[in-house]
């Protein structure tokens, strides 16, 4: 079962607290980044918990099928929620995000799009991250990376 189409099955596109999982991939000083289909926004990999789930399974599910790679070892970087990270959908869909976010720099395979998530992926200098980034992702990214 898909519980987000479930759940909006049920509330169409009403707000709703969603439980999600991220992983910011860092190799050298590049971080991965993924360009969205949805809205144009570049984010990092993640989404959703699937029932049943634990966070960091999430993770490391969420990370192989957006960006074809495989963690070898996550480091837990923090929760991040609030109304920050309202996020509206273009279809109108809102939800308020619970992001646990993870930074992998132990991952093996190569990348390369899995889903119809994204259109594009690439390695940007963490000092030169782009300039249309997904709200709720910037925040997170400054958290990690700092003001660059």
């Amino acid at each position: 079962m898909d519980y987000i189409k479930y759940i909006r099955s049920m509330i169409g596109t009403k707000p709703f607290i969603g439980c999600t999982a991220s992983v910011i991939v860092i190799k050298a000083n590049l971080t991965l980044m993924q360009k969205r289909v949805d809205t144009g926004h570049w984010c990092y990999p993640g989404g959703f918990m699937e029932m049943g789930e634990t966070v960091e399974q999430c993770a490391i599910r969420e990370m192989y099928e957006e960006v074809g790679l495989q963690a070898d070892a996550l480091k837990f970087f923090g929760t991040f929620s609030g109304k920050e990270h309202r996020v509206v959908y273009p279809n109108g869909d809102e939800v308020f995000i619970v992001d646990h976010v993870y930074l992998c720099t132990e991952f093996s395979g190569t990348e390369m799009i899995l889903d119809n998530e994204s259109t594009e992926l690439k390695w940007f200098p963490i000092t030169e991250l782009p300039e249309k980034i997904s709200s709720n992702c910037k925040r997170v990214l400054t958290a990690v990376f700092g003001d660059n």
